[in-house]
């Protein structure tokens, strides 16, 4: 008799612990965001969005071969609706052919302002240059410019300077009822597991008792 009270009621306290526990997790879930790099907050629509660190990230000039076959790519850093960039492309003098661009992350599922064009061509010695900031994305409020250049003259070669300088990195959104759920689903597992453990361990005393 002794022996059940006692499984009992460590069951009891047990599952307090544990309930207690999950209870903590969703709170600290729901409320903090998930990256310990970001400083202000804002909400609208239900939304948090978060400020991220003024990190600047940018690289030099770099004198990139476009080869006639192959062509090659130009890839931007990922950022976040507010976000802006600058960019720079300029097919050098002593190249043989000019240069076809084409561009990914524009398009409907996203609002540059200034518009960036889907795809453009610059002769040997033009270039191509302008500040952007991504005033919307449906696309998890990101975005991610990737450029393709093929050289437009068969069995030529261009060569093409390129930079980028992110000058704000945006707001990164924060839906909670996502994090809701998916903290619901691992804090569940988290209780339910040890639980059952605990169950069998204690069921497997009272049989042998």
């Amino acid at each position: 008799m002794e022996k059940g009270i006692y499984r009992k009621n460590t069951l009891v306290r047990l599952s307090y612990y544990y309930f207690t526990a999950l209870f903590l997790y969703l709170l600290l879930f729901t409320t903090q965001p998930l990256f310990p790099f970001i400083g202000a907050s804002q909400k609208k629509n239900g939304i948090i969005s978060s400020l991220k660190a003024e990190a600047k990230e940018s690289i030099s000039p770099q004198d990139i071969l476009v080869d006639w076959q192959d062509g090659a790519s130009f890839f931007c850093p990922q950022i976040y609706e507010q976000g802006t960039i600058q960019i720079s492309f300029t097919v050098l003098p002593f190249s043989n052919a000019s240069v076809f661009f084409s561009c990914s992350g524009v398009g409907p599922h996203y609002h540059w302002s200034p518009s960036i064009p889907s795809n453009f061509s610059l002769a040997i010695g033009e270039s191509f240059e302008g500040t952007f900031t991504l005033e919307s994305s449906s696309m998890d409020g990101t975005a991610a410019l990737q450029f393709s250049g093929k050289s437009l003259t068969e069995n030529r070669n261009a060569t093409v300077r390129w930079w980028y300088k992110v000058l704000r990195s945006g707001w990164w959104h924060y839906r909670p009822h996502y994090y809701l759920l998916l903290a619901i689903v691992v804090g569940t597992i988290i209780v339910c597991v040890p639980t059952v453990l605990l169950l069998r361990f204690f069921g497997g005393i009272g049989k042998r008792s």
